[in-house]
């Protein structure tokens, strides 16, 4: 037999005691056998570790402490090393199976040495207990595994920020392999503009805050940057504390959000718009930004032909000259057909246009404008070679959609009741050609094209007896609905003007018939009763703005408004004010449209209205609400928010000579 030498023999005595007292303080059992197998020695660890006490071991056969699997081959081993002195474990530390008294199975690390005792080769194992080592591992793997599999995106980072850990979702999502990120600093990966939040966010966090939440942005492998919100909290990890963070992408939410932000700017522009046409820049540039559009237009259908209208991105010289493929026109011929937006996500193809090859476009969405059931519009956007469109660029090209053909549909509507309430209009601003004792005139302006037919009115009547009825109004609306109500109103007031002098009767009468009337309306009235033999002006103010009295020397008065208004309930109290409106005196009557018309927050107000009417009174009537409604149009820029009805008379002679007085 050639065993090897030992390197120092076995001692007795004091050594062996002393190796002894070392080997019971080991943590690790120490297990001596002879080369039969049989133990030798058997220290307190190792009784410890397989539940055998050292007098149930010494003697015994080591492989009572292997599972019966490995119990041959170890056999095998031990005689091959005894017939030829070699042994491949011998030095090595190795992971193998140990079996407790118990029978239970357990991992355990294992480190073999021969030495000779005398004559006789022995063999000494030291064996650890590696169950929490195994176990751990096979926490971190399950951890592992499951953070794998987790969709958002989860890194670990130690004190310094240098990165420790990412998931897969993590690399995917940023284009990296896990070798590249290790070690790299989190900061670097963070976009520049983040990166001091992202410093106060672990300050706060390793001094012990509570988890937090904030938005960021990431750097991608190709440049690109992707907006996140990170779950960030400090993580106590065996013997250090580390920075984790679950991140989730929110390039979605962020493009929902820019979509319905774009969605409110467009329909704000629609709402404010006097009409269509005047807010369809607005709306286009608002749709193209949040698409990311490289360009955009509309097209109009016209009796037989496809006209180009609003632009985004190119001139009307540029879309004259585009050279469109075959896929981008059979797009807009689908939708033109279908009625229903079209997504090409296709590149262009080639064409020997060179202008439209630097013009290269990745996606292409073409919206339909539906008008009962046909198609009158079209309105596409191009993708950039930036920026592709997908289903949420397609789902806002949708709700862009409705909301142009309702637009498209009611500018139609409102164009066809317009037609048909200018005829009612007409009748309500019409004043008499000539009336004893007075010069008048008398305006309106409309707050919106759109919008033209509103609630205002205004009436002169010659009531007899050197008697003057004058009224103006107001109705809440406007409209076909509001004209109809506006003629109604005048018409009562007209009618009960001839039947009663006191201008409160009439207006209590009107408030009970235009209470009992189908319509739910509210009126502003103001009638008034001038005696041009006596200068008595006589009135009843039913919730208007007061009317102004400019006398001979300049000098501006206020009338009173002390009755409600009309429409609000049938048992209202009216009552008679009276003032003088002597020879070259004005009285100046308006609409709360005057009042009201703003600058920005600023609104025109009686203040204002009191002391151009005091600056222009010595004019002709004509002259005065030519002056008022250049004043208010100047001052709201043109933009008008209600309709402006003005009216001025000047009182100019007794009846005795006013016969030939000439009218305004």
């Amino acid at each position: 037999m050639a065993l090897p030498q030992p390197e120092s023999d076995f001692v007795s005595g004091a050594s062996e005691e002393r190796f002894q007292a070392i080997a019971d303080a080991s943590p690790d059992a120490f297990i001596t056998i002879e080369i039969t197998g049989r133990v030798r020695y058997w220290n307190r660890s190792a009784a410890k570790m397989f539940g055998y006490d050292r007098r149930d071991m010494i003697g015994a056969n080591v492989t009572k402490l292997m599972p019966a699997r490995f119990k041959s081959a170890h056999r095998r081993g031990m005689t091959h090393f005894y017939e030829t002195g070699a042994g491949k474990y011998m030095g090595k530390t190795l992971e193998v199976t140990g079996r407790r008294h118990d029978g239970a199975e357990f991992p355990m690390e294992l480190s073999l040495s021969a030495w000779h005792d005398r004559d006789q080769v022995l063999v000494t194992g030291v064996v650890r207990d590696i169950s929490d080592r195994k176990e751990a591992h096979r926490e971190v793997s399950y951890r592992s595994e499951l953070l794998d599999s987790a969709t958002d995106s989860v890194f670990v980072s130690d004190r310094q920020g240098q990165i420790i850990f990412a998931n897969r979702a993590a690399l995917e999502a940023r284009g990296y392999q896990l070798e590249e990120l290790l070690g790299t600093s989190v900061f670097e990966l963070t976009t520049s503009p983040f990166r001091s939040r992202l410093r106060t966010v672990m300050r706060k966090l390793f001094a012990g805050d509570a988890p937090i939440i904030f938005e960021s942005e990431h750097h991608r492998r190709d440049g690109s940057v992707i907006p996140i919100e990170v779950h960030a909290r400090a993580v106590q990890l065996e013997d250090e504390v580390v920075y984790t963070a679950v991140v989730r992408d929110i390039s979605a939410r962020r493009r929902r959000e820019r979509f319905e932000a774009a969605l409110g700017v467009i329909n704000e522009a629609l709402a404010g718009a006097f009409g269509v046409s005047e807010a369809m820049s607005t709306v286009m540039e608002a749709a193209a930004d949040a698409l990311g559009a490289a360009a955009g237009c509309i097209l109009e259908r016209t009796d037989d032909h496809w006209r180009s209208g609003c632009l985004v991105g190119m001139s009307h010289l540029e879309v004259e000259g585009l050279s469109l493929s075959p896929s981008e026109i059979a797009a807009i011929v689908e939708t033109a057909k279908s009625g229903e937006s079209t997504l090409l996500s296709a590149p262009r193809e080639a064409t020997d246009d060179l202008a439209a090859e630097a013009r290269v476009w990745r996606s292409l969405i073409v919206v339909p404008i539906v008008i009962h059931d046909a198609v009158r519009g079209i309105a596409c956007f191009a993708g950039s070679r930036e920026a592709s469109f997908g289903p949420q660029e397609q789902r806002f090209a949708d709700r862009l959609s409705l909301t142009l053909s309702l637009a498209w549909e009611n500018e139609g509507l409102h164009r066809a009741q317009r037609d048909i309430a200018d005829t009612l209009q007409d009748v309500l601003l019409v004043l008499p050609e000539h009336l004893p004792g007075i010069r008048y005139s008398g305006v309106h302006r409309s707050a919106t094209e759109a919008a033209k037919v509103g609630g205002d009115f205004y009436d002169l009547m010659d009531l007899g007896n050197g008697r003057v009825g004058v009224t103006i109004g107001d109705i809440v609306g406007k409209g076909i609905e509001a004209a109809a109500m506006t003629s109604l109103a005048r018409s009562i007031i007209r009618a009960y003007a001839y039947e009663h002098d006191s201008p409160a009767k009439v207006m209590e009468l009107a408030n009970m018939a235009m209470m009992s009337s189908a319509a739910d309306v509210l009126l502003t009235a103001f009638y008034g009763v001038l005696s041009l033999r006596d200068d008595r002006f006589t009135y009843c103010s039913a919730g208007h703005p007061p009317p102004l009295i400019v006398n001979s020397a300049g000098r501006v008065v206020r009338t009173n408004t002390t009755s409600p208004l009309i429409g609000l309930s049938t048992d209202l109290q009216y009552k008679d004010e009276w003032s003088e409106l002597a020879l070259g005196d004005k009285l100046v009557l308006y609409t709360d449209g005057v009042i009201e018309s703003r600058n920005g927050p600023e609104f025109f107000g009686d203040e204002r209205l009191g002391r151009l009417v005091g600056d222009v009174g010595d004019r002709s009537p004509e002259a005065i609400t030519t002056a008022l409604l250049e004043a208010v149009g100047e001052f709201s820029n043109g933009r008008l928010i209600d309709d402006i009805a003005l009216l001025c008379l000047e009182r100019l002679s007794h009846p005795s000579i006013a016969d030939g007085a000439e009218n305004v």
